[in-house]
């Protein structure tokens, strides 16, 4: 079974994000997490984090026991609760088309408000640059 594969879905694309949010845990929280991650998740979840933090959460892996099945699908039911609203900003392709699509069809000042509402730089920038393809004329 993949363990907290809904982590690894959006950690490539909502990276940054996706740390914020693992960072409110405790820290036996993000031990267990991070023992389940793939190596370049893991990686980069761990960038994230700083040394004071990453010492004890590497103590707490170190010592860390079986965790039961059962709080293991308590945990990865609580991140998929916090990672749904990811959903609606999914990547086809490593392209992000399909979200861009919608907002083009919406009026400048909705998009502008949409835009500003987006906190993941990269993504925003990938949504502006592609916008502006389709609309030349607006002034971002």
């Amino acid at each position: 079974m993949n363990r907290f594969a809904i982590i690894k879905k959006y950690a490539k694309n909502f990276g940054d994000e996706i740390a914020e949010i693992l960072l409110d845990e405790h820290p036996q929280i993000l031990a267990v997490v991070l023992s389940y991650l793939d190596k370049t998740t893991f990686n980069y979840i761990v960038k994230k984090i700083n040394k004071d933090l990453m010492v004890e959460i590497y103590f707490r892996m170190l010592n860390l026991k079986k965790v039961n099945s059962e709080i293991l699908d308590i945990l990865e039911n609580h991140f998929e609760n916090k990672f749904k609203r990811f959903e609606n900003f999914e990547i086809i392709d490593n392209t992000y088309q399909n979200v861009t699509e919608k907002f083009v069809e919406l009026d400048d000042d909705k998009i502008m408000k949409l835009l500003n509402s987006i906190k993941n730089a990269e993504f925003k920038n990938k949504i502006i640059d592609i916008i502006k393809q389709k609309k030349p004329d607006i002034v971002i």
